[in-house]
């Protein structure tokens, strides 16, 4: 150590023994700033519980370095260790766990003419021996049976029943004034806040030897929640020296690398001791592992057996049953904090459809075909031909086969077409009453092997021609029954939903609102719509709900409705709910015929009256007012019963 120090200079400390830790000073404008851990005395963990024997803190308030705890033998039980406490070292608890052994009595001789029944050489606390003569001739002269006491001796039983006084119970309290308990009988007491019961059982009167005691020991102690000194693999606490906490007291639980604790992407969280005793989460770190996937498309799992788990990275072999391949081409499954990966482990096979220049497909054409599914081509004009692709695991398989036709023939082109042909040159235009597909009036093509390449299609004016482009989909061009009129039907990419789902072709031109690119819009979704008292939805539960999609609330029972009882979901949100359920009152009756009323509704809401006359004599008139579900009336009229009643007079003649 120096007299003085520089500024920036910095002294390391170390921690005492004892105490762990590590922090260092640096001097900084002529003062001291520290850096780094305090020093924290170290812990020990459990001293270890002895048999026959308590044990409890005599210094410090846990078990940690200069904390000592002090055993004590159950009754009936000696001490026969040298010493009766441990005390927490910096390399641990010190000695070893105190023994108490039972209080043994001494032996008993006894004559041959006695029978002993019971251990009269080698007894211990709690033992009862029994004497009686071998002959009949004879009389027993002492005491017919005795015991061994806590203290090691004999002393002469006497007949009594078997009765628990009331105990003094630190920190707890009896309920009830009994003073005594007879056998069998349960002590009901509960302890003071802050304390709880050392064992849950029952504590009741017990006869043990020849006398009588409460079994388990009535006891309260301190509410602690634990930590298991050193932790659980996998597992690491802050603070690390301790593993005693109060009710309020947090700590942080980091788990390693391969484990998880509240779920499986969670590494590390903070836990409070509750009153109770226990922690708001379990202060102990899982591995992360992972079970046979329950997935019916697969057809093999290598596994050394059926219910195997695997652990964090471990890869397992698969396939997929047919009709189905693994997903991104992948040949093993690898398990991951979310599971098994990929997700899903099989996708089905489709094969999306394959456009070619020079063909067309036969019969019903589809964006997309299943696994096996055969896909016909015929060539176009200017080639000759036909072929087939079928849907496989790897794709189509099968290729194109068309063969191009030499020279250019004009015989082949369209009838509706009007041509010129000049030299290797070809200029056409539509017949009347019809167009090209793509505007103008006239074109140009050029011979390439054997085909005029350029030569446009004409369509009649009346019809839209080729499906344009759809951004985020795909337009599949059809026709109405009969071929009457050319349709579109939309189909979007996944994630985007379709505005309209077809569109008709009207005049020569699509009839469409709007333009192609608002088809196809990203999904937008509500969560669960929100609680109403009361009230129940009549649609079932989903987890999300479209854009656009309707909810309406029913009320329970003896409830009405009050508001617009639909709400929709726009725009990822929910209209603003204004919907309340009210108890209400069903039309009054008046089943005893014993008053007179107009009933102009059905239902009534609370605060609403209805006036009444009663039909006795007096014409009490009264008012009913809806309460919670329930008529409250101000006045209850005589039943006909009671009003035509006679009471039978004696005449003295």
């Amino acid at each position: 150590m120096q007299a003085s120090y520089p500024g920036g200079r910095q002294v390391r400390v170390g921690c005492n023994v004892g105490y762990s830790g590590f922090f260092k000073l640096i001097c900084v404008e002529g003062k001291w700033q520290h850096r780094g851990t305090n020093c924290q005395p170290r812990s020990c963990g459990h001293p270890g519980d002895a048999q026959f024997a308590d044990f409890q803190l005599r210094k410090g308030d846990d078990f940690v370095f200069g904390s000592e705890v002090v055993y004590t033998c159950h009754k009936g039980f000696q001490m026969v260790s040298r010493t009766n406490f441990r005390r927490c070292m910096a390399e641990g608890w010190d000695g070893v766990i105190p023994v108490c052994e039972a209080q043994q009595c001494p032996s008993i001789n006894v004559p041959d003419t006695v029978n002993v029944m019971g251990d009269a050489e080698e007894a211990t606390y709690g033992n009862v021996v029994q004497f009686s003569c071998k002959s009949s001739n004879h009389i027993l002269k002492g005491a017919r049976e005795i015991y061994c006491d806590e203290n090691g001796d004999w002393k002469v039983s006497s007949v009594s029943t078997v009765k628990c006084e009331a105990p003094v119970i630190e920190n707890g309290l009896i309920l009830g004034d009994v003073k005594e308990y007879t056998e069998h009988e349960i002590l009901n007491y509960e302890c003071n806040p802050q304390y709880k019961r050392v064992q849950e059982l029952p504590s009741r009167c017990t006869k043990v030897g020849v006398k009588a005691e409460w079994i388990p020991r009535p006891e309260c102690e301190e509410i602690k929640c634990e930590l298991t000194l050193p932790p659980l693999r996998g597992t690491t606490y802050e603070p690390a020296y301790r593993n005693r906490f109060s009710p309020g007291e947090t700590i942080r639980v980091t788990c390693g690398e391969r484990y998880w604790i509240v779920e499986t992407r969670t590494l590390s969280v903070e836990t409070t001791c509750q009153k109770n005793g226990e922690w708001a989460v379990r202060p102990v770190c899982q591995e992360v592992t992972c079970s046979r996937p329950e997935d019916g498309l697969l057809s093999y799992w290598e596994v050394s057996w059926r219910w195997e788990s695997k652990k964090l990275g471990d890869t397992v072999r698969y396939t997929c049953r047919s009709g189905y391949k693994r997903k991104d081409g992948v040949t093993q499954a690898t398990c991951t904090r979310d599971g098994w990966e990929p997700n899903p482990l099989c996708q089905e096979i489709k094969c999306r459809r394959k456009h070619f220049n020079n063909a067309d497909i036969i019969g019903k054409i589809q964006a997309e075909y299943r696994y096996n599914d055969r896909v016909q081509y015929n060539c176009k004009r200017g080639y000759k031909g036909s072929f087939t692709l079928i849907c496989r695991e790897d794709g189509w398989y099968g290729s194109n086969e068309c063969k191009a036709i030499t020279g250019c023939p004009t015989t082949n082109l369209a009838t509706n077409l009007k041509h010129l042909p000049h030299g290797d040159k070809l200029y056409f235009t539509c017949e009347d009453g019809y167009k090209f597909l793509t505007k103008g009036w006239w074109g140009e093509a050029t011979c390439v092997d054997g085909v005029w390449s350029g030569v446009e299609s004409c369509i009649e004016e009346q019809k839209c021609g080729d499906v344009p482009v759809i951004p985020n989909g795909e337009g599949i061009l059809g026709s109405t029954e009969g071929q009457s009129q050319e349709m579109i039907y939309i189909t979007c990419n996944p994630l985007y939903s379709a505005k309209i789902e077809e569109i008709t072709c009207r005049d020569g031109r699509w009839d469409l609102n709007g333009s192609f690119d608002d088809i196809c819009k990203p999904n937008q979704t509500c969560s669960p719509p929100p609680k109403v008292e009361n009230a129940v939805i009549t649609t079932p539960y989903r987890k999300q709900y479209p854009s656009g999609f309707e909810v309406t609330y029913q009320c329970r029972d003896k409830y009405t409705i009050e508001g617009n009882a639909t709400i929709k979901c726009t725009a990822e949100k929910w209209e603003e709910i204004n919907i309340q359920c009210i108890l209400y009152c069903e039309k009054l009756m008046d089943e005893s015929q014993t008053m007179d009323f107009t009933a102009e509704k059905e239902k009534y809401i609370t605060g609403e009256t209805i006036e009444y006359q009663c039909k006795n004599k007096a014409g009490n008139i009264g008012t009913a007012t809806c309460q919670h579900g329930n008529w409250a009336k101000t006045t209850e009229c005589e039943g006909k019963e009671k009003l035509n009643k006679c009471v039978n007079v004696r005449v003295n003649e």
